[in-house]
């Protein structure tokens, strides 16, 4: 029987032994898959790291691209800026001279209205003058034949410098 009890004793601590391998294996096993699971999972982590390290690089490349964009457009806004304010003194030129163009328009209207009424009262005046010399040259046939010639020849000169319109109106009153 002492034979038999460290006998027990050996088939024990073998099977602990075959159960502690079992267990180490299990654990070795698992301790495997653990660690491709983390080579992969390293793996998957560098790729993650590239593509955001790709991502950054385009979003610094957009933001200089965005800062670019706006200094351009801070230039346009200042010419629009500009160009609205040269347009806007024109404007106001353009305005006042319409309004000096509208004063001296009425000015011209009420100098040619002044103008024609002077003209109708002269031609008015120039078939009266003629009508009389003609009146007076038929009725002094002799008398003052010089004076008379001078008269009509002063007449005659007149006409000269009318218009044809004006000279068709005393054809006309005549």
């Amino acid at each position: 029987e002492a034979a038999i009890a460290p006998r027990e004793a050996a088939v024990k601590a073998r099977e602990i032994a075959e159960e502690n391998l079992t267990l180490a294996e299990t654990g070795r096993a698992l301790a495997v898959e653990a660690r491709e699971a983390a080579d992969e999972a390293a793996t998957g982590a560098e790729e993650w790291r590239k593509q955001a390290e790709s991502q950054r690089s385009k979003a610094e490349d957009s933001a200089k691209l965005a800062q670019e964009a706006r200094a351009v457009a801070e230039q346009n806004q200042a010419k629009a800026d500009e160009s609205a304010s040269e347009a806007k003194e024109k404007l106001e030129g353009a305005e006042k001279a319409a309004a000096d163009a509208k004063t001296k328009a009425e000015q011209a209207k009420v100098t040619a209205t002044a103008a024609t009424a002077a003209v109708k009262t002269s031609m008015k005046a120039y078939g009266d003058a003629r009508k009389k010399l003609k009146k007076l040259n038929s009725s002094l046939k002799e008398v003052g034949q010089g004076r008379m010639w001078w008269m009509s020849r002063q007449l005659e000169e007149d006409k000269k410098y009318m218009s044809p319109q004006q000279l068709a109106r005393l054809e006309k009153n005549m």
